[in-house]
């Protein structure tokens, strides 16, 4: 009766007895149990450890890709003279890739591994390279190549986009700081040119304070702020000769 509570427990597992009746001896069983109970939890570890592996990030790619390294014991300011390959070539360790240029001899820098030219980041032509420059990323494969390819177009993307508004923004305030500074000068010069400098206040209110702004000046304007029609033919005359004067 014993051995055939043992024999389901083993059946439902998909063992077969050999021996010693059905099944065989009582310890034999347990051994038996034991073991698969050690295949399972093993099984259910293997599988944790699966799904707790995560993909790795694109920093950590990048960190972790192959890199075409001027050597740190090589010549000190060299030039990349010409590359041999290009982004999307299969090449193997050993393989020369692009020509380098010392203040007494050039060489062939080779390949430490192998790989896919992910990326160029020393265009030929570039000097004053340092020891230990990276010229490029290698992938180890098309997939890792594109992930690399991708960061630093995307990286290079941002800086150009950055660069462009510091340059806007520069560009603005100097704009800004000249008509700061010709404010007062361009209404007082045109107004004492035409001695119509009582009107001096009246224009800086209305928004006629900046050589930008006279040059649009009208009729409409003038008598928008109620300037007698014989002072406004001054006006407008004076303002046809400072036109063409600038």
């Amino acid at each position: 009766m014993r051995n055939r509570g043992w024999s389901n427990i083993l059946v439902n597992n998909g063992v077969k007895g050999r021996s010693n009746g059905a099944f065989g001896s009582e310890s034999a069983l347990i051994q038996r149990i034991r073991c698969l109970s050690t295949k399972s939890e093993n099984e259910t570890k293997d599988a944790e450890n699966e799904n707790s592996e995560q993909e790795p990030t694109v920093e950590e790619v990048i960190e972790n890709a192959r890199k075409l390294t001027l050597p740190d014991d090589g010549p000190a300011k060299s030039v990349l003279l010409k590359w041999y390959k290009t982004v999307g070539d299969e090449i193997n360790a050993g393989e020369e890739v692009c020509e380098i240029g010392t203040s007494d001899f050039d060489y062939d820098f080779v390949s430490p591994k192998n790989g896919i030219i992910a990326t160029v980041l020393t265009p030929e032509g570039t000097m004053n390279l340092d020891q230990g420059e990276i010229l490029g990323y290698l992938g180890r494969d098309k997939e890792e190549a594109a992930i690399i390819s991708a960061y630093f177009a995307d990286k290079a993307a941002a800086e150009k986009s950055d660069a462009e508004i510091e340059q806007g923004e520069e560009v603005s305030s100097s704009a800004a700081n000249e008509e700061q500074v010709e404010c007062p000068q361009a209404v007082e010069q045109f107004l004492e040119s035409i001695d119509m400098i009582r009107y001096k206040d009246v224009f800086e209110k209305e928004g006629f304070d900046t050589e930008s702004a006279i040059r649009t000046l009208t009729k409409v304007d003038l008598e928008e702020m109620e300037i007698p029609k014989g002072h406004q033919r001054v006006i407008l005359t004076g303002l046809e000769a400072y036109r063409s004067s600038k």
